[in-house]
């Protein structure tokens, strides 16, 4: 019997694949936040943006209007859960830009908030491949003290098992955890925990990155990294077929080209922030991606604010300062170790994911 929610995602993702348009996009929804996270890059932006600057839901739905075959979404700030119309915010791009996919990232630290919002999307969208992440970087001591709120860990833990009767096909429960000096000497028996106590469907290792907070998070080498993602997955890609096997080894390779551009400090494949994936933030500026501002300290990456544009990405790509900046990601060859943009550097180019496939002998 055919599966037509698994038929609409491939024919909506495949559209966009193809699409000259972007097919991710990562949103960030607000800059509010609860918690204080030593490693955060984005904290000089917490709770800094006024309620009233940030885009409305009447603003997104018209953002989500003009952007057309957008595969993936994914949910940043912040604390995402904290906006009351995450739900009506998440439909828009379902309806009008016919996404088929969400990323949400959060804290945790709503369970009750976070439960509803799930199934109240699982029930409007009745066609969207959700996926929650939870942020856990320790045990209960390392992670409350690295997010700086005590007992975080508890309700993250809460949120999770309230939400674990919901996996199913269309929903799945992630652990995402930022590797840094804060809890780089507990790391392994932190992902033992989660592989032999939580039903998750994946757990992915962050390298922390950017202007942090605390600048001692960063004192940490690349061999940590390494040693890290490789124990990961060892525990974490049983044995496996099929597609989830296909799945696996992307995300090996994923983390192999992210070491190997760090360790070389080069770039290994072309980036396509930009031609495949872009930023919103928070007050509707446009970046190439989430880091590039840490990376180039001295020059201004923002595109454009939507607000100035009818609210019309491929105007803002448009203008002038649009194209000076992809112009200076070609020309700089941009590099870095962000995990998702190497991700869609390999998935979203036809050559890349080919080489892959060949490589890999996958198929």
């Amino acid at each position: 019997m055919f599966n037509w929610q698994k038929i609409n995602s491939v024919y909506y993702l495949s559209r966009s694949y193809f699409s000259k348009n972007q097919t991710y996009l990562i949103l960030f929804v607000t800059s509010s936040c609860n918690s204080r996270c030593k490693m955060c890059f984005y904290w000089k932006n917490i709770n800094n943006t006024k309620v009233k600057e940030e885009l409305t839901l009447n603003e997104y739905i018209k953002i989500s209007q003009k952007l057309k075959n957008l595969a993936y979404l994914s949910i940043t700030g912040g604390e995402p859960i904290l906006r009351e119309d995450l739900l009506e915010i998440i439909h828009a791009f379902y309806i009008n830009s016919n996404t088929r996919f969400v990323n949400i990232t959060t804290n945790g630290s709503l369970p009750e908030k976070t439960n509803k919002l799930i199934r109240n999307l699982l029930i409007k969208c009745p066609n969207l491949n959700i996926k929650l992440s939870i942020s856990l970087d320790g045990l209960e001591n390392i992670h409350d003290n690295i997010r700086g709120i005590n007992g975080l860990f508890k309700k993250a833990l809460q949120t999770y098992n309230i939400l674990l009767p919901l996996k199913n096909h269309r929903f799945a429960l992630n652990i995402a955890t930022t590797l840094s000096a804060l809890n780089k000497d507990h790391i392994f028996n932190f992902i033992d925990y989660v592989s032999q106590n939580l039903e998750i469907n994946d757990h992915t290792i962050s390298f922390v990155r950017g202007d942090v907070k605390e600048a001692s998070s960063k004192d940490i080498d690349l061999n940590a990294y390494s040693k890290t993602w490789h124990y990961l997955i060892k525990k974490e890609h049983k044995s496996v077929s099929g597609f989830f096997d296909f799945f696996n080894k992307l995300v090996q390779a994923m983390y192999e080209l992210n070491q190997e551009t760090l360790n070389n400090d080069k770039m290994i494949v072309p980036c396509l922030a930009v031609k495949k994936f872009i930023t919103i933030k928070e007050n509707g500026d446009i970046y190439p991606c989430e880091i590039i501002s840490y990376i180039f300290k001295n020059y201004k990456f923002i595109m454009g604010n939507l607000r100035d544009f009818d609210y019309d990405i491929n105007k803002v790509l448009k203008n002038p300062k649009s194209k000076e900046i992809i112009s200076f990601i070609k020309n700089s060859k941009c590099h870095c170790g962000f995990e998702c943009a190497n991700l869609c550097n390999i998935v979203l180019s036809k050559k890349n994911l080919l080489k892959f496939i060949i490589k890999r002998s996958v198929i």
